[in-house]
């Protein structure tokens, strides 16, 4: 078996020991495991990745999740009768494949005006109103999920058609968006 000689800085010690304790003496494994991780990232970031991070949930609990990906549209559609306004964000991830973000809130121009109507009346009524209580005004919790498609085919059923079609002429077709001006 081959060997690869590491010099460690004596600020730097302290890492490797622990490590080799976590590792259950494997540490080669370990620094295997790592420098494939920074490899993966480092060479997603060289073909123009990032790292994104988004929340995900809803009912008013969200988890945080990232993965590396590079943004390519995103566009708002308002819905008046539902009261709610989605935005839509597709990305390419570094494995190729698409993720669609979608971020529907359901703050309107009504609920705002009811809650401010509330908040008056407890005024009025001396009725001690707190909107982090969960006493006065109830709304629906905005919704966030992240879903994720192989093919650009997968992916059309589940977003609006202008977004498709500006993802189809500029991203998915061969349209060079290079402005040479």
């Amino acid at each position: 078996m081959p060997n690869k000689t590491i010099y460690v800085t004596e600020d730097d010690l302290p890492i490797f020991e622990r490590a080799q304790e976590l590792a259950g003496n494997n540490l080669s494994a370990t620094i295997a495991q790592a420098l494939k991780r920074f490899i993966r990232a480092e060479e997603a970031k060289r073909a123009g990745f990032q790292e994104v991070a988004v929340k995900i949930g809803e009912n008013g609990t969200y988890v945080q999740k990232r993965f590396m990906g590079k943004e390519l549209a995103r566009t708002q559609i308002a819905d008046p009768h539902e009261e709610t306004l989605t935005e839509y964000i597709v990305y390419e991830t570094a494995k190729h494949r698409y993720a669609l973000y979608t971020k529907t809130r359901h703050h309107s121009l009504s609920v705002l005006i009811k809650s401010k109507v509330e908040e008056k009346l407890a005024e009025k009524f001396n009725f001690n109103f707190n909107l982090n209580d969960g006493i006065g005004f109830w709304t629906v919790p905005d919704s966030y999920r992240l879903e994720v498609f192989e093919t650009k085919e997968d992916l059309r059923a589940h977003i609006p058609e202008v977004l498709y079609e500006t993802l189809n002429q500029n991203i998915f077709g061969d349209g060079d968006d290079f402005l040479d001006i």
